[in-house]
């Protein structure tokens, strides 16, 4: 046994939410509310995050394919993932 081999340390780059920004993980968190009608997601959409529903959309379907997304909340992009129209 080699005594001079050191255990993995912890900062040590590996995939994480570290590449999302505030904003990515803003949209991540609204899309995993649910709301009783469409014009309440939309009236969060642009009061929570500033974004157009169009805007809203697109970076969401962007952060379907992200990594970084998937480290951070699996269960939404899977659901994203199995939603998304190509």
């Amino acid at each position: 046994m080699n005594s001079s081999a050191t255990p993995p340390q912890g900062d040590e780059e590996k995939p994480s939410d570290a590449r999302l920004s505030d904003e990515d993980r803003a949209i991540i968190d609204l899309s995993k509310r649910h709301y009783r009608t469409a014009d309440a997601h939309a009236a969060a959409v642009r009061t929570e995050l500033g974004l157009s529903v169009t805007d809203y959309f697109r970076k969401l379907n962007r952060l379907a394919d992200d990594p970084a997304a998937f480290a951070y909340s699996p269960i939404v992009v899977k659901r994203l993932r199995r939603n998304k129209l190509h």
